[in-house]
């Protein structure tokens, strides 16, 4: 059984839209490399909720049902724990679900937008980046923010981090006018420029 967890697609991806049976858009497709889920955080009315796509049989499963948007789902390596960004307390911030569904527990808090969040390679970090500045990283079982990057802030602005699958390089692209991909080795849990 392959299954998958839905998202916002660009509109490249049409293709994809077939495979649900109620045919509504995606954004974001991300899928479990060992479980064959994708988790598509999919909007239908006002709000965009995860749902769980069965390839095979193209069954659909939503797993979250809080009234707020969810956005860049990410699992855990085991398959058990999808993390997403939700705007659920009113500022966008950092959440995981069972992937067999359940609570939805919220994992910070504050003003800061909180976007991006991933696992390691491991299991044991979820990492995340708040609004689009320097990288974080907390316990996977909850607990407080341990900054990994110590970049100047000041017109900084990271996009789409992520880890390596050995969990040695951290891997951004950086905007300041342009965009360019930028390569950090970790160690200690700290970003080196390298």
């Amino acid at each position: 059984m392959e299954l998958f967890l839905c998202g916002w697609l660009p509109l490249m991806a049409a293709p994809l839209r077939s495979l649900c049976p109620h045919g509504f858009s995606f954004a974001e497709v991300h899928s479990h490399r060992t479980g064959g889920l994708w988790s598509i955080p999919t909007r239908r009315g006002l709000i965009s909720q995860l749902y769980l796509l069965d390839l095979a049989s193209r069954q659909e499963r939503q797993l979250t049902i809080s009234v707020s948007d969810k956005y860049f789902p990410a699992w855990s390596p085991d398959g058990r724990w999808i993390v997403y960004s939700s705007n659920a307390g009113g500022y966008v911030q950092i959440y995981t679900i069972a992937a067999s569904g359940g609570e939805e527990k919220v994992f910070t808090s504050g003003y800061e937008r909180m976007g991006h969040p991933f696992y390691s390679p491991d299991g044991r970090w979820i990492y995340v980046q708040p609004s689009h500045l320097n990288i974080y990283r907390m316990p996977a079982s909850g607990g407080p923010l341990q900054k990994v990057t110590n970049f100047r802030e000041g017109g900084l602005f990271l996009e789409e981090p992520t880890i390596s699958p050995d969990g040695r390089w951290l891997l951004y692209s950086r905007s300041n006018g342009g965009s360019s991909l930028w390569l950090l080795k970790i160690r200690n849990g700290q970003a080196q420029a390298r």
